[in-house]
Protein backbone atom coordinates (compact mmCIF):
# COMPACT_ATOMS: atom_id res chain seq x y z
CA UNK A 1 0.00 0.00 0.00
CA UNK A 2 1.26 3.47 -0.83
CA UNK A 3 1.47 6.09 1.87
CA UNK A 4 1.31 9.49 0.21
CA UNK A 5 2.18 12.75 1.89
CA UNK A 6 1.38 15.96 0.02
CA UNK A 7 3.98 18.58 0.84
CA UNK A 8 5.46 21.80 -0.45
CA UNK A 9 8.58 22.60 -2.48
CA UNK A 10 11.67 20.83 -1.23
CA UNK A 11 9.78 17.71 -0.33
CA UNK A 12 7.84 15.17 -2.33
CA UNK A 13 5.32 12.42 -1.98
CA UNK A 14 6.94 9.27 -0.74
CA UNK A 15 6.02 5.64 -0.67
CA UNK A 16 6.39 3.61 2.50
CA UNK A 17 6.19 0.45 0.44
CA UNK A 18 8.56 0.20 -2.54
CA UNK A 19 8.27 -3.27 -4.07
CA UNK A 20 11.33 -4.56 -5.90
CA UNK A 21 9.20 -5.54 -8.89
CA UNK A 22 5.76 -4.81 -10.24
CA UNK A 23 3.34 -7.16 -8.52
CA UNK A 24 0.14 -8.05 -10.31
CA UNK A 25 -2.92 -10.09 -9.55
CA UNK A 26 -5.63 -11.56 -11.75
CA UNK A 27 -7.84 -8.48 -11.34
CA UNK A 28 -5.02 -5.94 -11.77
CA UNK A 29 -3.44 -5.24 -15.18
CA UNK A 30 0.31 -5.61 -15.42
CA UNK A 31 2.53 -2.63 -16.20
CA UNK A 32 6.17 -1.96 -16.77
CA UNK A 33 5.85 1.36 -14.93
CA UNK A 34 7.08 1.68 -11.35
CA UNK A 35 4.51 1.76 -8.56
CA UNK A 36 5.79 5.02 -7.04
CA UNK A 37 4.75 8.57 -7.87
CA UNK A 38 6.67 11.53 -6.49
CA UNK A 39 5.10 15.01 -6.64
CA UNK A 40 6.38 18.55 -6.06
CA UNK A 41 5.59 22.16 -6.98
CA UNK A 42 7.85 23.99 -9.43
CA UNK A 43 10.12 26.78 -8.25
CA UNK A 44 10.21 29.18 -11.16
CA UNK A 45 13.63 30.49 -12.10
CA UNK A 46 12.77 32.67 -15.11
CA UNK A 47 9.61 34.68 -15.69
CA UNK A 48 9.11 35.99 -19.22
CA UNK A 49 6.17 38.08 -20.34
CA UNK A 50 2.81 36.35 -20.55
CA UNK A 51 0.21 36.55 -23.29
CA UNK A 52 -3.37 37.59 -22.53
CA UNK A 53 -4.39 34.00 -21.74
CA UNK A 54 -1.43 33.48 -19.36
CA UNK A 55 0.73 31.40 -21.69
CA UNK A 56 4.45 32.33 -21.62
CA UNK A 57 5.71 34.14 -24.73
CA UNK A 58 9.20 32.59 -24.52
CA UNK A 59 10.75 29.44 -23.02
CA UNK A 60 10.73 29.34 -19.23
CA UNK A 61 12.71 27.31 -16.71
CA UNK A 62 11.95 25.90 -13.29
CA UNK A 63 12.92 23.00 -11.07
CA UNK A 64 11.32 20.56 -8.65
CA UNK A 65 13.00 18.80 -5.73
CA UNK A 66 12.50 15.20 -4.64
CA UNK A 67 13.92 12.67 -2.22
CA UNK A 68 13.63 9.34 -3.99
CA UNK A 69 15.39 6.31 -5.48
CA UNK A 70 14.74 3.52 -7.97
CA UNK A 71 12.52 4.33 -10.95
CA UNK A 72 9.92 6.86 -9.79
CA UNK A 73 7.49 8.77 -11.95
CA UNK A 74 8.19 12.38 -10.98
CA UNK A 75 5.27 14.80 -11.21
CA UNK A 76 6.11 18.50 -11.28
CA UNK A 77 3.08 20.81 -10.94
CA UNK A 78 3.51 24.05 -12.90
CA UNK A 79 0.87 26.23 -14.53
CA UNK A 80 3.19 27.18 -17.43
CA UNK A 81 2.85 23.63 -18.81
CA UNK A 82 -0.02 22.52 -21.02
CA UNK A 83 -0.64 19.31 -22.94
CA UNK A 84 0.93 20.80 -26.09
CA UNK A 85 4.06 22.22 -24.41
CA UNK A 86 7.51 21.07 -25.39
CA UNK A 87 9.17 20.09 -22.11
CA UNK A 88 12.86 19.26 -21.74
CA UNK A 89 14.16 17.79 -18.49
CA UNK A 90 17.49 17.17 -16.80
CA UNK A 91 18.06 15.53 -13.42
CA UNK A 92 20.92 15.90 -10.98
CA UNK A 93 21.79 14.98 -7.42
CA UNK A 94 22.10 17.77 -4.86
CA UNK A 95 23.59 17.95 -1.39
CA UNK A 96 22.18 20.39 1.19
CA UNK A 97 20.44 22.91 -1.06
CA UNK A 98 19.03 22.92 -4.60
CA UNK A 99 22.00 24.90 -5.94
CA UNK A 100 24.54 22.55 -4.30
CA UNK A 101 24.53 19.94 -7.09
CA UNK A 102 27.26 17.35 -7.57
CA UNK A 103 28.20 14.34 -9.67
CA UNK A 104 27.47 11.35 -7.44
CA UNK A 105 27.47 7.59 -7.89
CA UNK A 106 23.83 7.49 -9.07
CA UNK A 107 23.49 7.30 -12.88
CA UNK A 108 20.33 9.27 -13.78
CA UNK A 109 18.45 8.46 -16.96
CA UNK A 110 15.25 10.17 -18.08
CA UNK A 111 13.06 7.79 -20.06
CA UNK A 112 9.79 9.66 -20.70
CA UNK A 113 8.50 13.23 -20.43
CA UNK A 114 4.71 13.60 -20.62
CA UNK A 115 3.25 17.14 -20.44
CA UNK A 116 -0.30 17.64 -19.16
CA UNK A 117 -2.35 20.73 -18.42
CA UNK A 118 -0.71 22.18 -15.29
CA UNK A 119 1.98 19.53 -14.73
CA UNK A 120 4.51 17.21 -16.31
CA UNK A 121 5.29 13.57 -15.56
CA UNK A 122 8.87 12.33 -15.95
CA UNK A 123 9.96 8.71 -15.67
CA UNK A 124 13.40 8.80 -14.07
CA UNK A 125 15.78 5.92 -13.44
CA UNK A 126 18.11 7.01 -10.65
CA UNK A 127 20.35 3.97 -11.02
CA UNK A 128 20.28 3.88 -7.22
CA UNK A 129 18.35 1.41 -5.08
CA UNK A 130 20.06 1.52 -1.68
CA UNK A 131 18.25 4.47 -0.04
CA UNK A 132 16.53 7.77 -0.99
CA UNK A 133 18.73 10.51 -2.43
CA UNK A 134 18.11 14.20 -3.20
CA UNK A 135 17.06 14.75 -6.82
CA UNK A 136 16.63 18.08 -8.62
CA UNK A 137 14.59 17.95 -11.81
CA UNK A 138 15.28 20.96 -14.07
CA UNK A 139 12.65 21.84 -16.67
CA UNK A 140 12.75 23.96 -19.82
CA UNK A 141 9.25 24.60 -21.16
CA UNK A 142 8.61 26.03 -24.60
CA UNK A 143 4.94 26.88 -24.83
Amino acid sequence: MLLMVLTTLGQAQTSADRPSSNQTSADQPSSLLPLTLESAEAAQVTEPGLSKNGIPLAPVTAYCLYRTYGQPVLRCNWGAINANSRVFAAASEYNTGPTDRFLGAAHFTIHNIIPHNGYVEVLLDTGWSAFPINVRLDLLVDP
